[in-house]
């Protein structure tokens, strides 16, 4: 079971970039449900592959977006990146 979660935290490093700069490029062009599927999408890969951290700031980003809570993406944007950067060091 180690061995396939390895497996699949190395393919989740290796697709981190791409989910990343579909996120970014959503936040740019504030293509909100386009945000929202991406971020959700990397949550639940985050979450199968025991990245809790990111995991979680995956939903508390979610949130803000289904509770329109816009002022607050700046911010969850940040904590992603900086929890993302962490893995990839």
């Amino acid at each position: 079971m180690e061995k396939i979660l390895k497996e699949l935290q190395g393919d989740f490093i290796e697709d981190l970039p791409s989910a990343l700069d579909a996120i970014i490029s959503c936040h740019i062009s504030q293509d909100m449900d386009a945000l929202y599927q991406a971020v959700h999408r990397l949550k639940g890969a985050a979450a199968v592959c025991q990245y809790d951290r990111i995991a979680a700031v995956c939903e508390s980003y979610c949130e803000a977006l289904r509770e329109q809570r816009y002022d607050e993406l700046d911010h969850c944007h940040a904590e992603l990146i900086l929890a993302c950067s962490e893995i990839q060091a």
